[in-house]
């Protein structure tokens, strides 16, 4: 019996046997990345992780919801514009279908309303599983905005990220009652 169960280790740490995927496969959608304030290099990351995970699996499908913040993006704090957060997330999946060869259809990027701060969360989806529902914490009613429209140019646009603009699926639209 020792020999036996010795014999299915050493099978199992050789990788001669491996299980099916699909009978471990997540069963729900998955979230992997909480994406708040980071640089263009940190995003690309995320990015080309969750580009090789749709590579890897292609029943599955990308998420990107993001979320527009009561406190600005950057070191001063200071009151959002209108749009950023979309602004923000714009070239995301043409980054993805450009650069990484993602099929458009299997990512879709989302609004999700508003929370304290600015945050993008990354979801993958399994073929069959409902996608994942927006978690809004505040209301376009508690946020109070700066003058003016955000310029792509200045938020991760070509100039500064060497990547493409445009893509959003769903556009923001307000979600207040």
């Amino acid at each position: 019996m020792a020999t036996h169960v010795k014999s299915i280790l050493l099978i199992l740490s050789l990788g001669l046997v491996s299980f099916p995927s699909s009978t471990v496969a997540q069963r729900e959608a998955k979230k992997f990345a909480d994406v708040g304030e980071a640089n263009c290099d940190n995003i690309k990351g995320y990015l080309d992780y969750l580009a090789d995970l749709l590579h890897n699996d292609p029943t599955t499908k990308a998420y990107i919801i993001f979320y527009g913040g009561r406190i600005g993006y950057g070191s001063k704090k200071r009151l959002p514009k209108r749009g950023e957060a979309e602004a923000r997330v714009s070239f995301w999946r043409s980054y993805l279908i450009h650069t990484r060869d993602v099929e458009p259809a299997r990512i879709e990027v989302v609004c999700g309303g508003y929370r304290e701060r600015l945050i993008v969360e990354l979801w993958v989806v399994p073929s069959g599983v409902s996608p994942p529902n927006p978690t809004p914490t505040l209301t376009e009613k508690d946020i109070k905005f700066r003058r003016g429209k955000p310029k792509s140019i200045d938020l991760f646009g070509e100039d500064d990220c060497g990547i493409v603009e445009g893509g959003i699926t769903t556009p923001c639209k307000s979600t207040t009652k």
